[in-house]
Formats: C-alpha cells, structure tokens, sequence
C-alpha cells in the first residue's frame, strides 16, 4: 500500500489481501481442517477407485474406504 501523507512523503506498507469470497477458509477451524486434509493427501498416495464399489456402496447408503 502506497499512502502520501502530504507532499514529498510516501509511505510504502506491506499488506495481505484476502477476497471476501475467500474469507470463510482463512477461519480456525477451517484452517485447522484444511491443514489436516493437506497433510492427509501427502501421506495419502492416489489409486484408482473402482466405480462399481463406489456405486454400490453409494446406492446402499455405506460408507467404505476401498
């Protein structure tokens, strides 16, 4: 942020800028969820999900880690 108090005086700061539709994810609880989901995916290697599992899991109501 450039501010001119008056003329011949500038005063430069540093500052950080968060959108408001953005302002939701920079709360505590959800900073604490989002690192945890960020360390889970880099302890977590991908794989493949197998599609039919997945329906019938989601067709049956269950919760399942395949």
């Amino acid at each position: 942020m450039v501010e001119m108090p008056e003329p011949g005086v500038w005063v430069i700061r540093t500052a950080t800028v968060i959108p408001y539709n953005e302002k939701w994810m920079h709360t505590p609880a959800i900073k604490k969820d989002l690192t945890a989901a960020l360390d889970w995916a880099q302890k977590t290697p991908a794989r493949a999900t197998d599609l039919s599992k997945l329906k019938i899991a989601k067709a049956n109501g269950t919760k399942r880690k395949f």
